[in-house]
């Protein structure tokens, strides 16, 4: 399982915003910065929907 760093890291070097995370995902911003700074932990559904968006972009 990626952490939430590693996450943060493939996004941006896929040119992905955090917005565009947060839509995808049904949650805020905030909830996203925190999942990828370890503040929050990652739910299993939004960890699988996270990296299968990341893997197709």
């Amino acid at each position: 399982m990626l952490s939430g760093m590693e996450l943060k890291l493939k996004r941006i070097m896929k040119g992905i915003k955090a917005s565009e995370i947060a839509k995808l995902l049904g949650v805020s911003n905030a909830f996203v910065t925190y999942m990828e700074q370890g503040e929050r932990k990652i739910p299993n559904d939004k960890y699988i929907q996270w990296v299968n968006y990341l893997e197709v972009k």
